[in-house]
């Protein structure tokens, strides 16, 4: 009588899991798998994000967790503080470049002025202008002046051959296999005129800030 007892409790038990995980292959099937996006550590409001900033995980889940894709989190910049474990969603990052307080800013970089090996993300680097006189105009060079002499960058026409503006912060690095093709950095205005301007009528060089 107890071996038919244990028996058909077996039975029971076997089918009731067998239903049991019949409904859980049901569910999961009208799930679909997702890639998330998950922080790291804590990342302050304004940072930009690079890929020692998150790491990728996949889970599964009926509803879309986040329309971010690995290319757009890349490089784009908080809008709010961002603790460690939090999911990126598309309203936590903005592609836009610019804001009151600070503006992102994109110099093309070759080997010869700029050794990718040197440098990391939110390092500091003294940028170097050396200045093509030949592709300015008059009122050009009055209107640099002024806004270096506002920026107290100190720059004589008659004496100095370039410009040095220090303690640029280094926002992001393209880097491909150990070489780099373009380098954002942080800064305020009007530096940021002052590059932009300077960029297209010069050569310029990074230099590594040993502290």
């Amino acid at each position: 009588m107890n071996k038919k007892f244990y028996l058909i409790l077996a039975i029971i038990i076997s089918l009731a899991l067998t239903v049991f995980q019949s409904l859980l292959i049901n569910s999961r099937s009208k799930e679909e798998i997702q890639i998330i996006y998950v922080a790291v550590q804590n990342i302050a409001k304004q940072s930009v994000i690079t890929n020692s900033s998150f790491v990728k995980k996949t889970i599964y889940s009926k509803e879309p967790v986040t329309l971010l894709t690995e290319d757009e989190l890349m490089g784009s910049i908080t809008v709010a503080e961002i603790k460690k474990g939090e999911i990126f969603t598309r309203n936590d990052v903005t592609s836009d470049f610019s804001s009151k307080d600070f503006t992102f800013l994109s110099l093309k970089i070759t080997g010869e002025n700029f050794n990718a090996n040197d440098f990391s993300v939110n390092d500091y680097a003294n940028l170097y202008f050396i200045l093509d006189l030949g592709k300015f105009e008059k009122y050009q060079l009055d209107w640099l002046q002024n806004l270096l002499n506002e920026e107290q960058i100190p720059f004589q026409l008659e004496k100095d051959v370039g410009i040095l503006i220090e303690n640029i912060q280094l926002a992001y690095i393209d880097k491909v296999n150990q070489s780099a093709q373009f380098v954002s950095i942080k800064t305020t205005e009007p530096l940021d005129r002052i590059i932009s301007f300077l960029q297209h009528v010069a050569t310029y060089e990074f230099i590594k800030i040993n502290k």
